[in-house]
């Protein structure tokens, strides 16, 4: 695939899936650490708190600009772990690039 998309250089889906995951997931655990952790009103808290917006906002960026269907380019939001084949363009999702039925 040689688009690019909103002049954004191009990410493979499951390398974005990844990044995206690991971003909220370490967002969730630094907020949670420092919440229970820290002593509310500190600097440290406070500086704690803003890590964990920036890591949630970047996580959103990632699935909102790189989360796309390799083929057709739909945005992938609804079930984005989950899904096999796009809703759009009803290709496969994976590297093996063939529509569900095997039939060009």
């Amino acid at each position: 695939m040689g688009k690019k998309f909103v002049g954004v250089r191009y990410m493979k889906l499951g390398t974005a899936k990844i990044l995206s995951m690991a971003s909220l997931l370490l967002g969730l655990a630094v907020g949670l650490l420092g919440h229970f952790t820290l002593e509310e009103g500190t600097s440290t808290y406070l500086l704690v708190e803003i890590i964990t917006v920036l890591l949630f906002a970047a996580g959103l960026l990632i699935v909102v600009v790189w989360c796309r269907c390799p083929h057709c380019g739909r945005r992938l939001f609804y079930k984005m772990f989950q899904l096999k084949v796009c809703p759009g363009c009803k290709r496969r999702l994976d590297d093996k690039d063939r529509y569900v039925s095997g039939k060009r």
